[in-house]
């Protein structure tokens, strides 16, 4: 006997019950960063490893297509985040709806920045704040995105489930 599956409404909304808790901590940590670090030498947490330095970003991970490719950004994003939302419902197996959570909830944390911060909707800069030497500087959206990430890759390398017959299959 196969386990009952959620409807269509109520996979999208155990989707988005996840992300939204993880959405509402990046903002918030932007929020704070530009309060704090805006036009500051940045905070030190441990020495010249982990510093909090305030920069915008109107490009992807390692500012790829900064200047002018910021609309398309915007524009992939809301696909991603729409996409995901849409086929919620078909995803299976905890791990892969926490992925998709983990996406969904980085994805729209940027795409808030990139549509209602300066210079403007569709064109908007992303807040980043953590910085780690050697490393691009980044923020909790940016966390959110590269861990889903690493869970859909480990989700698509686990072997398949192998099934032993039962006690007295395959007997005769």
């Amino acid at each position: 006997m196969t386990a009952p599956t959620a409807s269509p409404g109520r996979a999208r909304q155990s989707l988005l019950l996840a992300a939204v808790p993880l959405l509402a901590l990046d903002q918030a940590t932007k929020v704070i960063a530009v309060g704090t670090l805006e036009g500051g030498a940045g905070v030190r947490l441990l020495g010249d490893v982990l510093r909090l330095d305030l920069t915008r970003n109107s490009g992807a991970a390692f500012s790829f297509g900064a200047g002018g490719a910021t609309w398309a950004f915007t524009v992939l994003a809301a696909g991603v985040v729409a996409g995901f939302i849409w086929y919620a419902p078909t995803l299976t197996g905890q791990r892969s709806r926490l992925a998709a959570a983990l996406l969904v909830s980085g994805a729209s944390g940027n795409l808030l920045d990139r549509l209602l911060r300066s210079p403007g909707p569709g064109r908007g800069h992303v807040v980043d704040f953590i910085h780690i030497r050697n490393f691009p500087i980044f923020n909790c959206a940016d966390m959110c995105i590269t861990a889903a990430a690493c869970l859909f890759i480990l989700v698509a390398l686990r072997p398949a489930a192998r099934f032993a017959p039962h006690r007295g299959e395959g007997s005769t």
